[in-house]
């Protein structure tokens, strides 16, 4: 119980305006740095790939809000030219995240095989919506270091990938629900 209320006010022609509000408290604020917050444990070169732009922007911001370096790719070739151009130039990627939930020109499977073929020993997490198939149920059978569900949580995001960046073992998923 805060005393406080919210209200909103909701427009015919689109747009709804919500207003919180909380009471004063009679303490000092204590602030806290937010990135030391969610400081990740080793900068890393991390490449994303999905085919909807709004999860694969947001899993970009996230992780270079928490320090990374990140490479994007709309689609699975796209991913593949990058992943190879970054080994061949000295600049490889430290961990992969693939969004597996498609059925584009080559699927989930078909890119996590290239990207092994490439480099066989590169942490690769998979990000998706969908929380059933084949690779999210077991993701251990296709040698997965991790699973992000969405909708993203920073914390989740933030564990598995520093997992995968510092060279600790698999992450065991979690479906945060």
């Amino acid at each position: 119980n805060h005393n406080g209320h919210i209200m909103f006010r909701s427009n015919t022609d689109g747009g709804t305006t919500f207003f919180l509000y909380l009471p004063a408290s009679g303490e000092p604020v204590q602030r806290i740095e937010r990135r030391q917050a969610f400081s990740a444990a080793k900068r890393g070169h991390i490449l994303i790939m999905g085919e909807e732009k709004e999860a694969l922007d947001e899993m970009q911001r996230m992780l270079e809000y928490l320090g990374h370096e990140v490479e994007t790719a709309g689609t699975g070739e796209d991913t593949a030219t990058l992943f190879e151009n970054a080994r061949k130039r000295g600049a490889p990627f430290d961990a992969a995240s693939l969004d597996f939930s498609f059925e584009a020109e080559f699927g989930g499977e078909e890119i996590l095989r290239r990207l092994r073929e490439i480099d066989p020993d590169v942490p690769i997490i998979v990000s998706s919506g969908v929380t059933d198939g084949p690779i999210m149920g077991d993701p251990s059978r296709f040698n997965l270091h991790g699973v992000i569900f969405r909708p993203l949580e920073i914390t989740q995001v933030r564990d598995t990938v520093d997992s995968a960046v510092i060279g600790a073992g698999p992450e065991t998923p979690e479906r945060h629900t």
